[in-house]
């Protein structure tokens, strides 16, 4: 059973009286005095009493307010003028450059005064993030109240007992606005928005594939034969030696060969560790496969374009942007390395592999959320306060809007995106330091040893990397 915090309790007595509508915190509706009741609907009075005469509870018409003030004084109280910081490694505080930026500043400014509060936004640089984090909460004193934590240092905080579970302090299904992060060993911690959107899959050159005279794969994977074998034959089909000189003049993809590997596990239906499980996953047959099928692109049929002269270089991840490239992996904030150059890029998702049965993409402990951290006072109070200063009216049409019209191109792409969502399998390997699935990866592609024999090499470190952390934690 879920425990209810003290703001449940607080507000209990209203919610019993008049419903939730007359005690909701962002809406306020306790204190619009009817404004925005529906119009056939009298404020105030009991459904059967006469308009002209009063209810015969009249002297209680001011029982919601009186209970809603109460409420938040009871707040303002117990918070004492606190500072609440809300931590990233950017600067989170709204800018007054968007509506709904302008929104927030309003609505932070009426939340403030109401609790008594101050809203401050601390901006950490990423390469300091981890260390501050650590050191303050072992102190007892955590640098800020809502953090932002990549998942791979969040499992291994929530494994020293340094992070709030989410039923410590609230109960996410009741929230309008956020939802469930991904667990961390099977154990909920972290929140995020309510609708995540997935913009990861594959970005493909439009311009190239008319020119070249390729399908175009939405229309593949409309036909629904959007796998593995119709992308590989895509990729053979773009990768050109146009002016006969030996050399391709395009090709069918790019990417860092470490991302790369993690799409095509994902898109068969594996991963690359198993957290709650504890196992590596590398000498998975999925993984396996997916990986022969990686050395297949770059060392068989030479489909991958490597502009550094390196598989392993990280930079490799933008190649695409040289234009002559048919197709490479999505990554939604990516976008501005291809638009600033004027590609007309289309989105869709990534190709199935023999083994999955449905499209799916890779989060990996790179990913993040918010998370409150052990020893953050009133943290059922700190999270009503986030909450209600994220709750501003909104102008889009659909839930992301202006996000997917700033990374994609046309409503397809955005319909495609859309249909991705919840469709991601979580692979958290980066929480095990020393654990060598770079190396793996390397070994088959640049050292082009079989897949099957790089595993058998690489599992007992991999496996060693993971007990080292969750076997301390036990």
């Amino acid at each position: 059973m879920k425990k209810m915090n003290r703001v449940g309790l607080m507000l209990m007595s209203c919610i019993l009286v008049t419903g939730l509508a007359a005690c909701g915190g962002g809406n306020n509706a306790a204190n619009t005095n009817g404004e925005n009741a529906p119009a056939n609907a009298p404020a105030n009075t009991p459904a059967n009493a006469p308009a002209d005469e009063p209810a015969a509870n009249a002297t209680t018409d001011n029982k919601p307010a009186e209970d809603n003030a109460a409420a938040e004084e009871t707040i303002k109280k117990e918070l004492a003028g606190r500072t609440i910081k809300i931590s990233a490694w950017w600067d989170g505080t709204p800018k007054p450059d968007s509506d709904s930026s302008i929104a927030r500043i309003a609505k932070t400014k009426e939340v403030e005064a109401k609790y008594g509060v101050k809203i401050e936004y601390v901006n950490v640089p990423f390469d300091q993030y981890q260390a501050k984090f650590t050191t303050t909460v072992l102190a007892g004193q955590p640098f800020a109240d809502i953090v932002r934590l990549q998942y791979d240092w969040a499992l291994v905080a929530s494994l020293k007992d340094q992070l709030l579970k989410l039923n410590d302090y609230t109960n996410i299904d009741d929230s309008k606005l956020f939802g469930k992060a991904y667990p961390l060993k099977g154990e909920d911690y972290g929140f995020d928005g309510k609708n995540p959107i997935n913009d990861q899959g594959v970005f493909y050159n439009r311009d190239l594939f008319k020119k070249l005279g390729l399908t175009d794969p939405q229309e593949i994977f409309d036909q629904g034969n959007w796998t593995w074998d119709t992308f590989e034959d895509l990729a053979k089909k773009a990768t050109q030696d146009t002016n006969n000189d030996g050399k391709p003049d395009t090709y069918g993809w790019s990417g860092w060969n470490f991302e790369t590997a993690q799409f095509l596990i994902a898109s068969n239906g594996s991963a690359v560790s198993d957290d709650v499980e504890g196992k590596e996953m590398i000498s998975d047959p999925k993984t396996i496969e997916a990986l022969d099928f990686l050395n297949k692109m770059y060392n068989v049929d030479h489909v991958v374009k490597v502009k550094k002269g390196d598989v392993n270089n990280w930079e490799e991840r933008v190649t695409f942007g040289d234009g002559d490239v048919a197709m490479t992996y999505a990554f939604g904030w990516l976008n501005g390395e291809y638009k600033g150059k004027k590609i007309d890029y289309g989105y869709v998702p990534f190709p199935k592999g023999p083994q999955a049965t449905d499209y799916v993409n890779p989060v990996t402990g790179g990913g993040h959320a918010w998370f409150i951290p052990k020893g953050v006072k009133n943290p059922d109070l700190v999270m009503k306060i986030y909450e209600e200063i994220n709750d501003i009216p909104t102008k889009e049409e659909y839930p992301g809007q202006e996000w997917l019209e700033q990374i994609v191109n046309t409503p397809k792409d955005i319909e495609l995106i859309q249909g991705m969502a919840g469709k991601v399998r979580f692979m958290n390997f980066t929480a095990y330091p020393g654990f060598p699935f770079a190396d793996f990866v390397g070994e088959v592609t640049k050292n082009k040893v079989p897949a099957a024999t790089a595993a058998e090499k690489f599992k007992q470190p991999a496996q060693a990397a993971m007990d080292k952390i969750l076997k301390a934690a036990q």
